[in-house]
């Protein structure tokens, strides 16, 4: 069961809906606010993340996995427990999975452009 979590106190991962965002690629909106996003996104080994960019601070956590990730022109190779913080219109992505993988990604302020498809509507 999906349910709207715009501002809201707790969060059952089981009322979030996964959702494609690529070949390989899910992603959960657990929660927001206008100022902050929590977003989980996983990853099948061998997928990729097209570089991109937006005006959004954004902080990544390595929950599981390892990575090749991008940002500017530097690449680093993550594991679980890594974090790297992604400055606004700073282009970035992963790119290479090496294993199955699962991080969180924290955004601000919230990007309205990854809600799931029916907050959205509900937005215009």
């Amino acid at each position: 069961m999906e349910k709207k979590h715009e501002n809201t106190v707790w969060v059952p991962h089981a009322e979030t809906l996964p959702e494609p965002a690529g070949p390989g690629v899910t992603r959960r909106v657990l929660a927001y606010n206008k100022g902050l996003m929590c977003v989980e996104n996983t990853f099948e080994k061998g997928a990729v993340g097209a570089l991109h960019s937006h005006p959004h601070t954004q902080v990544d956590y390595l929950l599981e996995g390892e990575i090749d990730m991008q940002v500017g022109n530097e690449v680093r190779r993550m594991h679980a427990g890594d974090i790297v913080q992604v400055p606004g219109n700073v282009p970035h992505a992963f790119c290479r999975v090496y294993q199955d993988t699962r991080w969180l990604e924290f955004f601000t302020p919230a990007r309205e452009d990854i809600l799931p498809r029916e907050e959205q509507k509900e937005k215009e």
